[in-house]
């Protein structure tokens, strides 16, 4: 398990532990192997096995409420978890470095996240997480040009429940042992008879991190604590109506005393720094949805209000050393308000469809100051991004014949972003806005042939995409301040079937994306740094999944996955002999795109005894930069737990990363040296569960 508790490393289990889940699940509550996965992958409430697509699902207790944690279940993704940013690659595909959108689409609730995986919260209380591969904007609009993961809070009992969990566990860091403490509590009932249930989970960590800066001995460099709370309310409001709501709210202070230099004259070793001043990262994050289901006679009625609220204010030393150079700041506030409306059919044998509309509208300021060396002059950008955006989607799936089906899905999509910068230096003052209106269309179709109740094999090709934006980070000018849209062509075949009275489970894929204008960062000369849309890209590759329930207790899972990425185009400019010169990085491959990965598991879960959960994933050699001159060694990792449970009651022993293998989640070339950060820590702890 890779689960960094927002610790920005990825290195302890969060445990969502306001339920059994972290220890045992009852055998009562294990889903028979012959049942099906129900997903709403394409808003139809549907077997995972009848979606001709490539989809994950995984129970809330798996993957202990962190996306960090999906390349254990997961083939072809990496996820940087580092204290710059959060980002999952899939298949290769990744935004350009400290952006402010993602082309992974992040769906909490049915809401979505306007900043992508930088801006989750601290998740738990999850019932489970979903995973498509692949563009989904025919769907879920305008950032899921790689794929979309959604994310489901457990709904309210309708009976008296509450659970209490608690971890406490060592890390293996620069110090020698660092403490961790998480505590959750959850409660859920009935508040009006046959009319509304309601629940509240609390959860507080309080981590000391592996993290140690040399400069002052100060072993909180890299520490955590967050409070979280979710809460929601479900509402029958008559036998036709029925209304949802969810609020997710987080704060966490953390320490960002985190990167370092492996070479060069300040390098250092692993989990040390050495930094002159006190650094912080303190975000803030609150997400609503309310939800609407109104069954009517032919189709349902579905609306979906969304609103997000994200800040985060960090100080960091960005030379990384104890040199009296002033630090970088950063002060980030994003309020977005989403509707949307579908009409969902019922299934017949022949035809079914949906069709919707979509609007949003946001607001984002930040403010970006940087520099104070020789070689970077101090200077601020103060940005604000006003935008809106409206679509009209819709999908049809149509029986061709007895064992065919084909599906058409597409969005017309309309985004409309308004600019401005302030660029603040010792030289004084300019100013500058720009707008960026787009129109998109993005189409999807899928053929599907079944070849049993529960097999099909199916083909797809869908267009990607992920909007243009401004450079809030380092424009000097109009000329520097937008960047433009990239594209995608998603083509992929699959086959999924259970065999063996539906207790084993076999998936494979073979996908090829063709990526156009890819978003890069390019250096222009007197060192201003522009996103410009100057590469083109290939990525292909295989997907084999399988899971087998050897009993209804026992079962054992694992993925492999195998990938090509490379550059076809790749024009950009770098700095060199005291002079800027072009590059190609054509041929080179994509960053954090493997040529290979893998995982297996064993899981025993019983209503009473021992139970535990034994799993290996890993990957070959990976590049962070596209130059692939910074490199990820291959890696094998072990995560296991083993516990016991009783009548209400489990107690288990934790480990993650067992054999600590050198993980890093990060990797910049600097004119002193490799910079890095590390991930992934040696992890050691106990859990305690009770629910009643």
């Amino acid at each position: 398990m890779s689960h960094s508790c927002k610790v920005k490393s990825g290195w302890l289990i969060a445990a969502a532990m306001v339920t059994t889940s972290g220890a045992a699940v009852s055998a009562d509550d294990v889903q028979p192997a012959a049942d099906a996965v129900v997903v709403t992958a394409r808003y139809w409430e549907e077997s995972e096995d009848k979606v001709p697509a490539s989809t994950e699902v995984i129970d809330g207790d798996r993957s202990e409420g962190e996306v960090t944690g999906l390349d254990r279940y997961v083939s072809n993704i990496r996820i940087e978890e580092s204290s710059v940013q959060t980002r999952v690659a899939i298949r290769g595909s990744t935004g350009y470095d400290t952006g402010l959108q993602d082309p992974v689409g992040y769906y909490v609730d049915g809401v979505a996240l306007p900043l992508g995986g930088t801006q989750l919260p601290q998740l738990f209380n999850l019932e489970r997480i979903e995973l498509i591969k692949g563009p989904q904007g025919a769907l879920y609009g305008r950032n899921s040009e790689a794929g979309v993961i959604k994310l489901e809070s457990q709904r309210p009992d309708w009976e008296p429940a509450m659970s209490l969990g608690v971890q406490s566990g060592v890390t293996d860091g620069a110090n020698g042992k660092e403490p961790s403490h998480i505590i959750s509590l959850r409660g859920s009932n009935e508040l009006i008879a046959d009319q509304l249930a309601g629940s509240v989970a609390l959860r507080y960590e309080d981590t000391q991190g592996p993290f140690v800066n040399r400069a002052d001995n100060d072993d909180h460099s890299g520490s955590v604590k967050n409070w979280s709370l979710s809460s929601g309310l479900d509402a029958q409001v008559s036998d036709v109506t029925e209304v949802r709501f969810r609020s997710l709210l987080s704060e966490e202070d953390t320490g960002k005393s985190r990167l370092r230099y492996s070479t060069g004259v300040n390098a250092t070793d692993r989990f040390t720094t050495n930094y002159n001043s006190q650094t912080f990262d303190d975000t803030q994050s609150a997400i609503h949805s309310l939800t609407i289901n109104h069954q009517m006679e032919n189709f349902d009625l579905v609306s979906v209000t969304g609103l997000t609220n994200f800040r985060r204010d960090f100080r960091n030393d960005l030379d990384l050393t104890t040199f009296a150079i002033p630090d970088t700041l950063l002060d980030l506030d994003d309020d977005m308000l989403s509707q949307e409306v579908r009409l969902e059919s019922d299934r017949d044998e022949d035809l079914r469809w949906l069709a919707g509309v979509y609007l949003y509208k946001q607001k984002t300021d930040v403010d970006f100051t940087i520099g104070g060396s020789m070689a970077l002059a101090r200077s601020t950008r103060e940005t604000e991004i006003d935008q809106h955006g409206l679509a009209g989607f819709g999908q049809v799936e149509y029986a061709l014949a007895q064992d065919w089906s084909l599906t058409l899905g597409t969005r017309v999509e309309r985004i409309s972003k308004d600019g401005r910068q302030n660029y603040i230096t010792t030289g004084g003052t300019s100013s500058y806005s720009a707008d960026v209106n787009e129109i998109m269309v993005l189409p999807k179709a899928t053929l599907a042939y079944h070849v049993s109740d529960s097999g099909m094999i199916y083909a797809s090709v869908a267009k990607g995409y992920l909007p243009g934006g401004f450079n809030y980070g380092s424009a000097q000018g109009i000329s520097s301040f937008t960047y433009d849209s990239e594209s995608s062509v998603n083509s992929e075949i699959g086959y999924k079937d259970r065999y063996l009275d539906n207790r084993l489970g076999f998936t494979a894929a073979l996908f090829h994306i063709k990526t156009h204008d890819k978003q890069i960062v390019d250096l222009q000369p007197g060192f201003v740094q522009s996103i410009a849309n100057a590469a083109e890209t290939t990525s292909y590759g295989l997907e084999l999944g399988a899971d087998y329930a050897v009993t209804p207790a026992l079962s054992v899972y694992g993925h492999a996955g195998l990938m090509h990425t490379e550059a076809d185009k790749f024009d950009t400019t770098v700095f060199s002999g005291g002079s800027f010169v072009p590059v190609s990085r054509a041929g080179n491959d994509l960053p954090l795109a493997p040529e290979f990965t893998y995982g297996a598991g064993v899981r025993y879960v019983a209503s009473k005894g021992v139970f535990g959960d034994l799993s290996v994933n890993g990957s070959g050699d990976y590049y962070f930069d596209s130059a692939n001159t910074l490199k990820q060694s291959g890696y094998s990792r072990f995560d296991g737990e083993l516990g016991y449970q009783f009548d209400g009651f489990s107690v288990s022993l934790v480990a993650e990363n067992i054999f600590d293998e050198e993980i890093i989640s990060r990797a910049v070339s600097t004119s002193s040296g490799t910079v890095v950060e590390d991930t992934a820590p040696r992890y050691i702890g106990i859990k305690l569960a009770a629910n009643w």
